[in-house]
């Protein structure tokens, strides 16, 4: 009889970082096509004498990793200067990000290897969770390993590390420090975007007045790869399973996009994607969108829960809609890219 990985051991991990899915999809591919070859000529037919077709490769093994997660400050490196997040832990996007394939993982009982990232989004609204979907590009074959577990640290937090010498609530609070209950994710309703134009803030400038009801944030690297010949002659790949691979990564483009959806879209809007007001003599050339992620619950002395990351978008107005039906208000959503790369 057959044994199944449960959810609960089905461990998403991207180097050393834990991944808190909620779902994962992993799937890979090879590049075989037909192999057909004009071999001589046939006097009987007065025709052309084809090989026996058979597969071959064009390239090596290939596939993609998509994953659901919470969003969750694990996820993050901490600035020791200024206490605050950054998106450079695992989700290296961004203009000086390295083209090469260096990440190292696994899904349950399997592990992969040369994958970097291809995009990362979120959706932020009232009254939920922030959730997160996240592609890697993958090279090379996968290989079974045991199955690993790795339960969410609770525990006493002493300047935001673990200090296993408190085992109790009481004895972590006597010590200054804060008791956690497992992760604390990013939460909608205590997080917030705000859209300015040149420094103004179009959210209380009277003429604008645009208030947010949801945000979609994308960032996206394409990468182009290249194959040696030579190298995947090489006699290695008759013992090494899924040796073939890209001889030169290269970062050809990347960008990112937000759309908002609000009780507004932008007005005036012209062909470069513009906020235009002739009337006074108004040019915002550059939207910036901020979106700024609060954890879910305060586990701090103050009074406000703590900024988990910021998100930026600054460039242009690509598209805009506005729609209205019976028994609700008319909803608009713009969608502004900027181009990183």
């Amino acid at each position: 009889m057959s044994a199944f990985t449960s959810f609960r051991n089905c461990l998403i991990e991207l180097g050393a970082t834990q991944i808190f899915a909620t779902s994962a999809n992993l799937s890979i591919e090879t590049s075989l096509q037909r192999d057909v070859r004009i071999e001589s000529y046939s006097e009987d037919t007065a025709g052309a004498l084809i090989n026996e077709p058979r597969l071959v490769p064009t390239a090596g093994v290939k596939g993609t990793l998509n994953f659901d997660f919470v969003i969750a400050s694990e996820h993050f490196n901490v600035d020791p200067a200024d206490g605050k997040n950054s998106i450079h832990k695992i989700f290296q996007l961004n203009k000086g990000m390295s083209p090469e394939l260096e990440k190292v993982g696994r899904i349950g009982n399997y592990r992969f290897f040369n994958a970097g990232i291809k995009s990362l989004s979120f959706e932020m609204r009232p009254f939920s969770l922030i959730k997160a979907r996240a592609e890697y590009e993958i090279f090379g074959s996968v290989v079974e390993v045991q199955t690993k577990s790795l339960p969410v640290q609770s525990g006493c937090y002493v300047n935001g590390a673990l200090d296993d010498s408190h085992q109790s609530e009481t004895a972590c609070n006597a010590a200054g420090g804060v008791w956690r209950y497992g992760i604390n994710p990013a939460e909608g309703l205590k997080s917030f975007g705000t859209v300015t134009a040149n420094g103004i803030n179009l959210a209380t400038q009277e003429n604008y007045d645009i208030q947010l009801i949801s945000a979609n944030y994308s960032i996206v690297a394409k990468r182009k790869y290249n194959y040696s010949i030579r190298a995947n002659e090489h006699p290695i790949n008759q013992f090494v399973p899924g040796a073939i691979m890209p001889y030169r990564v290269s970062l050809s483009e990347v960008e990112v996009n937000c759309n908002i959806s609000s009780n507004k879209i932008i007005p005036n809007m012209n062909e470069s994607g513009y906020l235009q007001n002739s009337f006074e003599s108004l040019n915002l050339r550059e939207l910036e969108i901020q979106l700024s992620l609060f954890e879910a619950r305060n586990f701090s002395t103050g009074s406000e829960s703590g900024n988990l990351a910021n998100f930026s978008c600054i460039g242009n107005v690509t598209s805009q809609n506005l729609e209205v039906s019976d028994g609700s208000y008319l909803v608009g959503s713009f969608n502004v890219m900027q181009v990183l790369k």
